[in-house]
């Protein structure tokens, strides 16, 4: 998690980038709201908090729970309405990534997901130029529309901008095999060769010692991948 929030940060303040306004990138100030990034740099969430009202922060990366949270404290969007009438700014682009997942996740495993519309419709309250922005690989034609509409447009607006290839691109496929506890092990060899099987999967047709098609396997720690391919 940490060295991909050092990329992240590196990727943003690519010296040869500028922002829209002409600022070098490697001006822009960047912070992470993690547990993660707060416990290596010392900053606490009211921290954070205050270099947003102090005009401190030019991007700042968070999670949907750090938007939306009910424990105790001040959230991000309590503070909200305080910027722009001192030194702190009004956020001038809400950045959704991954959004193929916001419906998912947010019916199933993580509800604040649900949450990043009213969150989106609360900051373009604040700022109507607000400029809103999902990215995905993987969004089907029915979940953009869907995404479009809870966030109050029309998918005829001039307004929205899509931006997709013409083209499906190639993908993994994923099967799932249910064991018996400690019986991967045992049965692996056979496991991965069913998976090459021409009878199981429709688009193999070669066996698993002429293919050039790899196979993604996925275990809980590094341990158990090495004795399995022990």
């Amino acid at each position: 998690r940490l060295e991909w929030e050092d990329k992240l940060k590196r990727d943003i303040t690519d010296r040869n980038s500028r922002d829209p306004s002409g600022t070098p990138m490697d001006e822009l100030r960047v912070l992470f709201m993690t547990r993660a990034y707060r416990d290596r740099t010392g900053f606490t969430h009211d921290d954070v908090l205050r270099m947003l009202l102090e005009g401190e922060l030019d991007v700042l990366c968070c999670s949907p729970e750090d938007l939306s949270s009910t424990g105790p404290g001040l959230r991000l969007l309590d503070i909200a309405p305080q910027l722009g009438r001192g030194r702190g700014r009004q956020f001038a682009n809400f950045i959704i990534d991954e959004a193929h997942i916001v419906f998912d996740w947010g019916d199933n495993i993580r509800e604040s997901f649900l949450l990043l519309f009213q969150a989106e419709r609360t900051l373009r309250r604040l700022n109507p130029s607000l400029h809103t922005v999902l990215m995905t690989a993987t969004l089907a034609p029915r979940e953009e529309e869907w995404l479009i509409n809870q966030l109050g447009r029309d998918t005829s607006s001039r307004g929205v901008k899509r931006i997709r290839k013409d083209t499906v691109r190639e993908d993994l496929a994923y099967t799932v095999q249910r064991t018996k506890p400690g019986a991967l092990l045992s049965t692996g060899a056979d496991l991965m060769r069913s998976e090459y099987s021409a009878n199981r999967l429709k688009w193999r047709s070669s066996s698993a010692y002429a293919s050039d098609s790899p196979l993604l396997i996925y275990t809980l720690v590094y341990f158990a991948a090495v004795l399995f391919l022990s």
